[in-house]
């Protein structure tokens, strides 16, 4: 069976579990991130967490302003290519993509903030 999480997009049964799973454990820089993003907190935005989007699970996505934020932990070193190759898929379907580490997070979650907020406002 397939999903449809919004108009434009169908999700397999498969994809729709994953990213369900991965809501139920996320990492603690993405909690903490996500205590941050929900409920509108950031320019009044709307993020979702764990979005399907081109085939692929972002781990935060605002739908109104086409902006994906990737928290990448330490299998991000050994991947960067898949991450560069997936950053260029979602570009090319105009959504921009804001990576940030987890280290970043967790030493400086304000700092973190702002600089979304002001990609947000751009």
């Amino acid at each position: 069976m397939k999903r449809h999480i919004h108009s434009l997009q169908e999700i397999s049964d498969g994809k729709y579990r994953e990213a369900r799973r991965l809501r139920r454990e996320m990492t603690d820089s993405e909690r903490l991130l996500w205590a941050r993003l929900r409920r509108n907190q950031i320019n009044g935005l709307h993020f979702r967490r764990q979005h399907v989007l081109c085939g692929f699970i972002v781990d935060f996505y605002c739908m109104k302003i086409k902006f994906a934020i990737e928290v990448d932990g330490g299998i991000h070193h050994y991947q960067s290519k898949q991450d560069f190759i997936r950053d260029e898929i979602l570009i090319s379907h105009g959504i921009r993509v804001f990576r940030v580490t987890n280290e970043r997070i967790a030493s400086s979650i304000e700092n973190v903030i702002l600089e979304i907020s002001k990609m947000c406002d751009e």
